[in-house]
């Protein structure tokens, strides 16, 4: 019995050896598999690390590269061989496949001006067009083919691609309104002034619709449109002929008495003139009055080159940059601040289905016009020299129906 007792502690610890080495063979097997991890992943990361300083030494030679350029561009300028235009315009959309590009008046780049700082303000591609001596244009004007490669060689030089402006209109919100809106003015904070259709009341909508604040502006018989002076103080056109004050607490005072005629739209200059669109059934004008209301200052009639005046029963106005852009009847009527008209926008630039009616106007921080398209159902985006861009806010896009007024925010774009 005693011997058969040893023999099962022999056995007995012949598996605990068994145990012994399995778990060594084990733990020796997962030691190797993490250190194979672990070289792996020191590889990659050795890897990611010389793949960082190939970028690192890419950048820096793009870099190089790009100062090199803009040295070179500002040496080429500053020599007199370059002219910049510091605008492209945004393309069109399919609503106007065969409507041309606008053709826009530039000014001259001038030498020291910050070209880094215009392609960082994204003011949109930069086009470079080389400069033709007047010895090779006088060559060019007695040998037509020639004449014609020098003008193709002006847009030889471009750098393209930097900031390229494509308008892109997202609807954020919408929200019904309880009254018929027929002008409305931005008040920051993403929210605006808005009037009611023949009412006394100015209402203050928020982003998300609601009625903020709400002011009524008595024994007018209506209002028809409204801005804001730097003060917060509201400048309003009234049907009883009147422009009224209200100030940011609300005390109202009149402003001027429009005489015969009834004051329609309304917006300030730089120099807070108060520009004020005159109506009467015989026709109006837009009169320019100086800020305290005192004093009428000029009468504008938009005079062509036949000396014959373009704008007869003014509906809207806005201040573009020395400019007057009106909305006249079915056209929009541009004129300088020589009472020379400039250009008139009449919708026959794009292809519309029913007849231009523009109600609302008014102008970006790029100087372009948006007015809006009862008849149509869209926005027209126009350059300040009368061409059309494109649509950017269209019935199909958006649902936009009926549209009359309409601002841009300055906080928010």
């Amino acid at each position: 019995m005693k011997e058969s007792l040893k023999q099962r502690l022999e056995k007995h610890d012949e598996l605990i050896e068994k145990e012994k080495d399995a778990i060594n063979t084990f733990r020796h097997t997962l030691k190797q598999k993490v250190d194979e991890s672990r070289d792996l992943l020191l590889k990659e990361l050795d890897q990611a690390k010389q793949d960082f300083r190939n970028f690192e030494k890419e950048l820096d030679s793009s870099k190089q590269k790009l100062d090199q350029l803009i040295k070179d561009i500002e040496r080429m300028i500053g020599e007199g061989k370059l002219d910049i235009i510091e605008y492209s315009p945004p393309t069109r959309t399919s609503l106007i496949p065969d409507s041309p590009l606008p053709v826009l008046k530039v000014p001259k780049f001038v030498p020291g001006s910050d070209l880094i700082g215009l392609v960082q303000n994204k003011i949109g591609r930069i086009e470079l067009h080389e400069q033709i001596s007047d010895k090779k244009e006088k060559n060019a004007s007695s040998n037509p083919s020639l004449d014609i490669n020098i003008r193709e060689q002006k847009y030889l030089t471009q750098v393209k691609g930097i900031g390229k402006a494509d308008i892109k209109v997202t609807k954020v919100k919408s929200f019904k309104s309880k009254i018929v809106v027929t002008s409305l003015t931005a008040a920051g904070n993403s929210s605006a002034w808005v009037i009611d259709y023949d009412s006394n009341t100015m209402y203050l909508y928020g982003s998300n619709g609601d009625v903020v604040r709400s002011v009524e502006v008595k024994n007018t018989h209506g209002i028809n449109d409204m801005v804001i002076t730097r003060s917060g103080d509201m400048i309003v056109t009234c049907v009883d002929k009147t422009l009224r004050r209200v100030s940011v607490g609300g005390v109202m005072s009149i402003l001027i008495n429009t005489g015969s005629y009834v004051p329609r739209g309304v917006c300030l200059t730089d120099k807070e003139e108060i520009v004020v669109c005159m109506f009467s059934l015989a026709g109006g004008d837009v009169a320019v009055y100086s800020p305290d209301g005192r004093s009428k200052l000029r009468e504008i009639r938009g005079v062509d080159s036949q000396g014959t005046p373009q704008i007869t029963w003014p509906y809207r106005v806005v201040y573009n940059g020395n400019d007057l852009c009106v909305v006249c009847g079915s056209n929009v009527v541009c004129v300088d601040e020589s009472d020379n008209m400039k250009w008139v926008y009449h919708g026959k630039q794009a292809k519309l289905r029913e007849s231009f009616h523009p109600r609302g106007i008014c102008v970006d921080k790029y100087h372009n016009l948006l007015v809006t398209d009862a008849y149509n159902n869209c926005v027209h985006y126009i350059d300040r020299e009368g061409g059309l861009i494109q649509f950017i806010i269209t019935q199909e896009q958006t649902g936009l129906w009926g549209p009359w007024g309409i601002c841009v925010d300055d906080e928010t774009g």
